[in-house]
C-alpha cells in the first residue's frame, strides 16, 4: 500500500503485506474507505479491517481475537453520519465505534461455514434516514441501526419479492 501525495514526484510505502508485523497470509484487499477524520480503512480477506491513522501513519488492526469482530473476511465497509463504521463480514454485520473500539454484532449466523445466510454482508448502502440496504447470502435486507431490527421489504407483488431474495454469489 502506497501513500503518493501530489506535492512530491514518488510514492512512500505504507504497508507491505507480506513483511509486516501483521500476520497477513496474503494481500487481498476487497475494499477500502476514506472516513470523515480522513484515515484510510482496508478490508481485508483474511484478517479483519485495518486503520491507517492520517496523522500518525500508524496501522491498527480490528480483528475477531482484539475486537471481537464476526468474522476474519470483510467484504464491505460505511461510516455512518454518526462516525459508527459498518463491517459487512462473512458471518455477521459488525458495528464499530472508533471512539470507544468496541463492536456490536448483527445476523451472526451460529453455523458461520454456511454461505446462505443473511450474515454474509456483501455490501452495505447507508440510506439518507440512516438505516442500511444490505446484500446477503439470503438476498437484500433492510436493516434499522436505532432498533437493530431487519424491516420489511416493500414490494408491489410476489414476483418482486423473489426477486430480491435471490442468493448473494461470494
Amino acid at each position: 500500500l502506497f501513500h503518493w501525495p501530489s506535492s512530491i514526484p514518488e510514492p512512500s510505502l505504507l504497508l507491505d503485506f507480506y513483511s509486516s508485523t501483521f500476520s497477513f497470509s496474503d494481500n487481498l484487499v476487497r475494499t477500502m474507505l476514506i472516513d470523515r477524520h480522513d484515515n484510510f480503512w482496508l478490508a481485508s480477506k483474511s484478517h479483519g479491517a485495518y486503520l491507517w491513522h492520517r496523522n500518525t501513519t500508524k496501522f491498527q488492526q480490528i480483528d475477531a481475537k482484539t475486537h471481537q469482530l464476526s468474522h476474519e473476511t470483510v467484504y464491505s465497509l460505511i461510516q455512518d453520519k454518526k462516525g459508527k463504521l459498518w463491517i459487512g463480514t462473512r458471518n455477521g454485520l459488525n458495528a464499530f465505534e472508533p471512539k470507544s473500539g468496541k463492536i456490536e454484532q448483527h445476523f451472526v449466523s451460529e453455523n458461520p461455514r454456511s454461505s446462505r445466510t443473511a450474515g454474509r454482508i456483501y455490501q452495505i448502502v447507508l440510506k439518507s434516514d440512516g438505516n442500511l440496504w444490505l446484500s446477503t447470502g439470503i438476498g437484500l435486507v433492510h436493516f434499522d441501526p436505532e432498533t437493530g431490527s431487519q424491516l420489511p421489504l416493500k414490494t408491489k407483488d410476489q414476483q418482486d419479492r423473489e426477486r430480491l431474495a435471490i442468493r448473494s454469489w461470494d
